[in-house]
């Protein structure tokens, strides 16, 4: 329903916008739809010719369940999309001029599983291939798959040179030489289908996987703490993996932290524990070994999180065109700041984005972002929306949140140009003519015009005659002003 009054929105927008005599173009909204496989869209097809029930529609292959129109537009529901790819075309003939216009239509499926190939127990300094297969994803060029190992990215990769539009298996391989403080240390392969232009934002995962590494490291001591800098939901819990090389895998040592151990997990030189009902906002476990009388330390970088609360567009008041607002949203106890970015959109365009990175606070704030709009004419019925990121991929989720839409709403007063009603017109007697004037405004201003005081009807034809000949007052007016335009019209006779 929402995608359905976007294009209704478009429609009466074309028609708000008014005629431009002497130009003729054929638009289709949206240009680039994603859909679902066997989903269904809307597509809304609009054109500039002076007579709003110019001819025309949609050719596609595609199944259309039903229809809308109004003033200049029509729009088409398309349904049980099974084609990859289609291109469906508006078309409208306007004077005797045929236009077209042609949608890029792509239907998705997502990640029907993502799954790891299973590893061997592995020795410490032998490399290994780490394989990821995504199975019947499309369209495979916005597909991104990521390997992480702990909270680190090992391997990314992208497809978008990738031109078919059909599903296919995805296989991605990163190799990978394991070090004795990686054993107990877990992978996992990630796939975002990256639609958010047009559509959705798609993740799937594997299963995690727990890396199995044997074999001692002579001759040295490091002590190891992964991951290094998790980020875990407020009131959430994590495994702290602590690792050592010292030559005697039991070396004492353990997790030095104010946070609640709830288990743990030892084996040859690593011991794990499990940090329970997390309520520190920033907190710093510390890894700690002896080894030979030597102790050394290791600490992790902790965070917890908070996904915003809620996200709030500021009311706005009916707008006049050509006066600047404050367009502001409220996203409401988030933290990290530092992770946050917000953006402001209207329409399919961005306004305004702004990031926190150098935000100190580690503990939940109310972010408040501002952007000034001056709204013109055709930006009435255009929807503005506000959209928060709360970006912890690094070693977390991606944790997104938006606002309702609101939809504009601009008024301004009558305004007629040499476009709309030009002011000179020279006609022959005995053609067929129609006079038409249109003033352009919101709400559409209604004209009147007179001849010799005696009103005239517009936009209707008649055979010129040559007492047309004279001067014709036109007078627009909606509740927010009037206008008035001399109209001049000359007649010649047919043989001079």
């Amino acid at each position: 329903m929402a995608q359905l009054l976007l294009l209704l929105a478009w429609g009466v927008l074309t028609t708000l916008t008014g005629a431009v005599q002497g130009s003729f173009e054929v638009h289709v909204s949206p240009e680039a739809p994603v859909v679902e496989h066997g989903g269904s869209v809307w597509i809304n097809c609009s054109h500039t010719c002076e007579d709003p029930a110019a001819p025309g529609g949609l050719e596609t292959s595609l199944a259309k369940a039903s229809s809308k129109h109004g003033p200049s537009w029509v729009a088409f529901h398309l349904v049980n999309i099974q084609e990859w790819a289609s291109a469906p075309v508006c078309h409208f003939v306007c004077r005797g001029d045929s236009r077209r216009a042609t949608a890029a239509l792509s239907a998705y499926r997502a990640p029907e599983q993502v799954v790891l190939e299973p590893l061997p127990v592995m020795e410490v300094g032998r490399a290994y291939n780490l394989t990821c297969w995504v199975l019947s994803v499309a369209p495979v060029k916005h597909l991104t798959v990521t390997l992480c190992q702990g909270g680190w990215t090992l391997h990314t990769e992208t497809f978008q040179h990738h031109t078919g539009a059909e599903p296919s298996n995805i296989t991605v391989t990163q190799e990978i030489t394991p070090l004795r403080w990686d054993h107990g240390q877990q992978v996992s392969c990630h796939a975002d289908l990256d639609l958010t232009l047009h559509g959705p934002l798609i993740q799937k995962s594997s299963s995690a996987m727990e890396l199995q590494v044997y074999g001692a490291v002579q001759g040295s001591f490091e002590v190891h703490v992964s991951p290094e800098a998790p980020l875990v939901e407020h009131g959430g819990s994590v495994w702290i993996n602590c690792s050592h090389t010292c030559e005697n895998p039991a070396a004492p040592g353990g997790l030095e932290t104010s946070l609640a151990k709830a288990s743990s997990k030892h084996g040859p030189s690593w011991v794990a524990f499990h940090l329970v009902n997390i309520q520190e906002w920033a907190s710093a476990p510390v890894c700690h070994f002896v080894c030979r009388g030597d102790s050394r330390r290791a600490t992790a970088a902790l965070s917890a999180y908070r996904a915003p609360e809620q996200v709030v567009l500021e009311p706005l008041p009916v707008m006049e065109v050509g006066r600047a607002y404050n367009l502001t949203c409220w996203v409401l106890s988030v933290a990290p700041v530092k992770h946050l970015t917000v953006t402001l959109r209207q329409g399919g365009w961005t306004l305004h984005t702004e990031t926190f990175q150098h935000h100190t606070g580690a503990e939940p704030s109310n972010i408040t972002v501002t952007q000034e709009i001056t709204p013109l004419r055709w930006d009435h019925g255009q929807q503005v929306s506000c959209h928060a990121d709360l970006d912890l991929t690094l070693h977390g989720p991606l944790i997104q949140k938006s606002s309702s839409a609101m939809e504009l709403q601009v008024y301004d007063g009558p305004r007629m140009d040499d476009s709309s009603c030009p002011r000179n017109r020279t006609w022959e007697v005995g053609t067929e003519q129609t006079f038409s004037c249109v003033a352009l405004g919101n709400p559409p201003p209604a004209v009147v015009c007179a001849k010799d005081g005696v009103p005239f009807r517009t936009g209707v034809q008649w055979r010129v005659r040559s007492e047309d000949a004279g001067t014709y007052h036109c007078k627009a007016s909606n509740a927010h002003g009037t206008a008035s335009r001399e109209v001049t019209v000359q007649v010649k006779d047919k043989f001079l």
